[in-house]
């Protein structure tokens, strides 16, 4: 603070030299103008779930200790943010189908990439861990031992039974090599 010091009535310093002149400056320390400045919030630190974004908090004071003297709540400097914008599903190959004579089930293993499924699902549907397949890899005829002959002497017929392995239909077998004869 300072203020303006003159020799009462007028007349020069001098009039009033045995007297001690008063200060004309002194110290003080206000902190009304004392105030946090928060800037705005960066960026979230992750594109895919929960992580945490800033921002540089200052006081408007050089001497910093004076924002802490006067103001106790200072503004947080960092908070809690969820992210959606990179979450994407994450797909692998499907697998082999569950059976190798017919109809079976395939599967694949469908994850989040930032986790839990909750923040993929806010961008996209969750896409299919199964479907049904075919597979004629495995389907083969089997055939029986054949009968003995229906004539001990002279032309008779022998029979076996042939059918398609694994209960499946016999259409499954065709698609591999044609039946063998009864």
């Amino acid at each position: 603070q300072t203020r303006e010091v003159r020799c009462a009535g007028g007349g020069p310093d001098d009039a009033c030299a045995g007297q001690p002149k008063p200060l004309a400056r002194k110290e003080c320390n206000e902190v009304v103008g004392c105030v946090w400045r928060a800037d705005a919030w960066g960026e979230c630190n992750t594109t895919c779930g929960e992580g945490q974004r800033r921002r540089n908090v200052l006081c408007t004071d050089t001497y910093i200790s004076k924002c802490f003297d006067e103001m106790w709540a200072v503004p947080n400097s960092t908070e809690a943010c969820t992210e959606t914008k990179g979450c994407a599903w994450q797909v692998e190959d499907w697998g082999e189908c569950s059976s190798s004579c017919g109809q079976g089930v395939r599967r694949r293993g469908v994850n989040c990439s930032g986790g839990d499924d909750k923040f993929c699902e806010s961008e996209a549907r969750r896409p299919e861990e199964s479907e049904a397949c075919e597979s004629f890899a495995a389907c083969a005829w089997r055939a029986s031992e054949w009968s003995a002959c229906s004539a001990s002497c002279g032309r008779g017929v022998r029979n076996r039974t042939v059918q398609c392995g694994h209960g499946a239909d016999e259409a499954h077998c065709r698609h591999n090599r044609s039946r063998p004869e009864e």
